[in-house]
């Protein structure tokens, strides 16, 4: 250990007299102390923790990395700061809160438990509402029982009342559940509608502040792409963390990118993960929390994902099969080609995927594919067949039937060719 430490003494020793060459000494010396600083914090991870690798990239490329690092809160940081926002409140009393969220975080705070998309850390509707549509809300706290409910306003008017499952309601039905006169509810929509009211300039200032973040970021991305250069800018990322806009993460992954992979840190990652899944071919370090995220609310880019990070594919579901999900009519996708060891998994966890695979299915499992679905059958006895193609009916792929079920279908669909599998293992069209 004491090795170790002497090891790292002479390399930060090595690089400090480097720079020193071309740079004051005491300015080396204090940019050097934030980087020892940035590492014991954990705040840069990969060679950005090598003090070697940099005496490498030069004093130039390593100030600038250390400033802009400097700047930016460690994501151990950022879960301690009890992220209340900035909103302003309407009216509070021992039973009631009332307030106006004015950025995602107070949204977010005031919001938590409750199914309104604006709520949402990792999508921008907030924004989408606040900043682009000029959309403003109330959020009535019921402060002893928790219940929650929401009111949209624009232009004056307002667009929808919303209960803490985010189910539309009338003014009335607002009224019965909260007890709060609709003659009351609408002073509240007055006084966000006042252009002259506190509450509507500060909603202003904080639109123009996030279209000013907008601006500052496209620019920032442009300045990046006219010089050249493909090094990652933390201020950027900073600013795409907060903002979440699609359109700018998609132009700064590609010039940051260019081709080639690059490493990101995990809020990053997942950031990319919600808006562009597709973006993931371009990061080099996949994480599983970044897997599970494209599973669990993308399904569609599952394929791609499997094809190009196969391992921490596999190990995500290996160590969490739940997210694989079962074989039914309701399943809106069905995954292309998966790589062998995963089309085993989803075969563990649902036999059936061994024909919704179809064509794609691995030649390995295709040679106990019908051993592995008599056993299913048997565990079945009330099931007597599988609709493997629907043709022209009404029927979905994968629909299970009883006898009675089916013969119905044959009843209605008779001639149309509808085909499915029985369970003695038979492919047959209906009526057949």
């Amino acid at each position: 250990m004491k090795y170790i430490e002497f090891m790292l003494a002479e390399g930060y020793k090595e690089v400090t007299q480097k720079f020193a060459q071309d740079t004051d000494l005491k300015q080396v010396q204090d940019i050097i102390a934030t980087y020892k600083d940035l590492v014991n914090r954990n705040q840069v991870h990969g060679n950005e923790r090598n003090i070697d690798w940099w005496g490498k990239q030069g004093y130039q490329n390593f100030e600038k990395f250390v400033n802009a690092k400097s700047q930016q809160q460690s994501q151990t940081q950022q879960k301690k700061r009890t992220a209340t926002g900035n909103s302003h409140t309407l009216a509070e009393t021992a039973e009631w809160l009332i307030v106006v969220p004015l950025d995602k975080d107070a949204s977010c705070f005031h919001g938590k438990g409750t199914d309104w998309c604006t709520t949402k850390p990792q999508h921008d509707y907030f924004e989408q509402y606040f900043r682009d549509n000029n959309v403003t809300l109330i959020y009535f706290l019921q402060k002893k029982t928790g219940a929650k409910w929401a009111c949209a306003v624009r232009n004056g008017e307002v667009s929808g009342w919303f209960d803490i499952n985010d189910r539309e309601i009338w003014d009335d039905k607002f009224s019965e559940q909260t007890g709060i006169p609709v003659e009351q509810a609408m002073k509240y929509v007055a006084m966000v509608s006042d252009k002259t009211s506190d509450v509507a300039k500060k909603a202003d200032t904080s639109r123009i502040s996030m279209r000013d973040a907008i601006n500052t970021t496209n620019s920032m991305i442009d300045d990046l792409k006219r010089s050249g250069s493909n090094e990652r800018s933390i201020k950027i990322e900073t600013l795409l963390l907060k903002i979440k806009d699609q359109e700018l993460l998609h132009n700064y992954m590609k010039v940051i990118s260019n081709g080639k992979p690059v490493e990101l840190e995990q809020n990053m990652q997942q950031l990319i993960a919600y808006k562009l899944p597709k973006q993931l071919s371009n990061v080099s370090n996949i994480t599983a929390k970044t897997v599970r995220i494209v599973i669990k609310n993308h399904p569609q880019f599952m394929t791609r994902l499997a094809q190009e990070n196969t391992q921490a594919t596999y190990n995500v579901m290996k160590n969490e099969p739940n997210l694989i999900p079962y074989v039914n009519d309701e399943v809106t996708y069905y995954p292309g080609y998966l790589p062998p060891q995963i089309q085993k998994l989803f075969v563990e966890r649902d036999p059936l995927w061994l024909l919704a695979f179809s064509d794609d299915l691995d030649s390995r499992l295709e040679k106990q594919k019908d051993k592995i679905l008599a056993v299913y059958f048997s565990k079945n006895p009330q099931l007597y067949g599988i609709v493997t193609e629907p043709g022209l009916t009404d029927l979905r792929f994968m629909q299970k039937f009883t006898k009675d079920e089916y013969d119905e279908a044959v009843e209605m669909w008779d001639d149309t060719g509808f085909e499915i599998i029985d369970r003695e293992l038979n492919y047959f069209s209906g009526g057949d």
